[in-house]
C-alpha cells in the first residue's frame, strides 16, 4: 500500500475550515479504481493551459518534513496532484504541483540547497558513495520541471485583486449589495457584505454574506456574483445601498454615458478590472427580449434539474442580460457568456429533468411538461445560445469520459 500524505493547501481565514482533502480518491486512482479527468480539460486551469508541466517520471524539488530540500521522483500525476518518491528512499508521498514546497531541479545550487530525508532505502546501509551514485543517475536520466516554472507558477496564482477592494455582490433573493473583499486565496476571493455598507439591519445567521466573525462567502474571480462599481446604477437595477453610494455611482454611471471615463475611488473595483469576453453586436442583435432558455438557476441551493428564464431586459453593460424565472418571477443580471444557459430543447436532448414552470414541481422527461408546447403557447423564441457559446472542440470533449474525477 502506498503511504498517503495529506495536502494542505493556502490558509484560509477561518482557521478551523480546511481545504478539501483528495487523499481517498488519489488512492483509488493509483489502485486502478479510477482516473482523474486531465487538467487540460478545462478551459480555466490557474488562468491559462499549464499541462506541460504536469508531467509523470520527472524529478523535482520538494521541501521534506525536516524543512530542507530534497530531490523527488514523478510516479504518477492525477490533476495537479503528483505521487512522489525521495530519491534513495522508498517513502512515497502526494504533493501538489502549484505547493510552494514544489520547485525544478534546476534551482538546486541558485536558490536552493538540498539534504536527504532521514528515511534511507535499506540497501545503503551506510554506504554514502553508493547512495550519491544511485542519486546521480536518476537525476540524470530523469527530465525536470521547466526553467521557466516559478515564474509560470507565480503568474499562475497571483490574484488581480486584493484584500480591501470594494465591489457590487449579486444576492440570493437577486438584490445587488455593496460589498468588500476580505481575503484572496488563488482565483476564489472571500467577499463580505459590511454593516456600514448597508442601509438596513443584516442577520448574519440569515445571510451567507453578511459580515461575521466566521464569514466565508467564497467565489471565483469570473462568479456572476461579482460585479464592479457603479454596474447595478448604470444599468438600471435596483441596488441595496447606502444614499452617499447611489449618489456616487451615478456620475459613474453619467460618466460613463457620456463617452467619459469615471472618476473612481482608490480599491473600487472597475469594469476594466472585470471584463468578459466580447460578443459582436451581430449576436447580440439576435438576442431578444421575451425569448427562453433553459437554465440552472445560479441562486439556488441544489442543481436538481433545469428551469426555464425569460430574457426581460438587454442591459447597457455589454453582453449583461436580466434573465427572470419562469418558475417564481425572480430575476438577476448575468452575461450571456456563462456556464448556467443553455437552448430550449437541451434538457430533452440530454435526458435532463426539467422543471414545469406552471407548478413548482420537479418532473422527469415523462410527458408531463413538453416545453415545446410551452413555447409555442407562450409565443416565445429560443435564445441563440450555441451561437454565442459554441460546444468545446471535440478533443476536448473526448478528455471527459464516463466515471472520471
Amino acid at each position: 500500500m502506498v503511504e498517503m500524505k495529506p495536502f494542505v493547501g493556502a490558509p484560509l481565514r477561518n482557521p478551523d475550515r480546511t481545504p478539501n482533502n483528495w487523499i481517498k480518491e488519489l488512492e483509488q486512482c493509483v489502485n486502478g479504481e479510477s482516473e482523474a479527468v486531465p487538467v487540460s480539460a478545462f478551459s480555466k486551469n490557474l488562468g491559462s493551459d499549464v499541462s506541460n508541466i504536469l508531467m509523470t517520471n520527472i524529478n523535482i524539488v520538494v521541501n521534506h518534513e525536516k524543512g530542507a530540500n530534497w530531490v523527488a521522483a514523478v510516479e504518477k500525476s492525477y490533476g495537479y496532484f503528483a505521487l512522489c518518491r525521495f530519491l534513495g528512499s522508498t517513502h512515497r508521498f502526494w504533493t501538489n504541483y502549484m505547493s510552494d514546497n514544489v520547485h525544478s531541479v534546476e534551482e538546486i545550487g541558485r536558490i536552493l540547497d538540498i539534504a536527504p530525508p532521514a528515511t534511507f532505502h535499506p540497501k545503503y546501509n551506510g554506504d554514502a558513495d553508493l547512495f550519491m551514485e544511485d542519486i546521480k543517475r536518476e537525476v540524470s536520466n530523469r527530465q525536470t520541471l521547466p526553467k521557466n516554472f516559478e515564474l509560470l507558477k507565480a503568474g499562475k496564482t497571483v490574484s488581480r485583486f486584493n484584500f480591501g477592494q470594494r465591489v457590487e455582490l449579486l444576492r440570493c433573493n437577486g438584490q445587488i449589495r455593496v460589498a468588500h473583499i476580505h481575503a484572496v486565496c488563488g482565483r476564489r476571493l472571500n467577499v463580505i457584505v459590511n454593516q456600514c455598507d448597508s442601509p438596513v439591519e443584516l442577520v448574519p445567521d440569515d445571510d451567507p454574506q453578511a459580515e461575521s466573525d466566521n464569514a466565508e462567502n467564497w467565489v471565483d474571480e469570473d462568479s456572476i456574483f461579482l460585479l464592479p462599481v457603479g454596474f447595478a446604477t448604470l444599468n438600471g437595477y435596483t441596488l441595496v445601498a447606502n444614499g452617499d453610494y447611489i449618489e456616487y455611482t451615478e456620475q459613474i454611471a453619467a460618466a460613463i454615458r457620456a463617452g467619459f471615463q469615471p472618476e473612481y475611488e482608490p480599491g473600487d473595483v472597475r469594469f476594466d478590472d472585470l471584463k468578459k469576453p466580447e460578443i459582436s453586436q451581430e449576436l447580440m442583435n439576435k438576442v431578444k427580449i421575451g425569448q427562453k432558455c433553459e437554465l440552472i438557476d445560479p441562486l439556488s441551493d441544489d442543481f436538481e434539474c433545469l428551469v426555464v428564464a425569460t430574457v426581460m431586459a438587454k442591459c447597457e453593460s455589454p453582453g449583461y442580460v436580466i434573465l427572470r424565472l419562469d418558475e417564481d418571477e425572480s430575476a438577476f443580471p448575468i452575461h450571456l457568456i456563462n456556464v448556467f444557459m443553455y437552448p430550449i430543447g437541451y434538457s430533452e436532448n440530454y435526458r435532463l429533468p426539467l422543471e414545469d414552470p406552471r407548478k413548482a414541481k420537479h418532473y422527469s422527461l415523462d410527458g408531463k411538461f413538453d416545453v415545446e408546447d410551452y413555447m409555442r403557447a407562450t409565443g416565445a423564441t429560443s435564445v441563440p445560445i450555441d451561437e454565442i457559446r459554441p460546444m468545446p472542440p471535440q478533443e476536448r470533449m473526448d478528455l471527459f469520459k464516463v466515471s472520471l474525477k
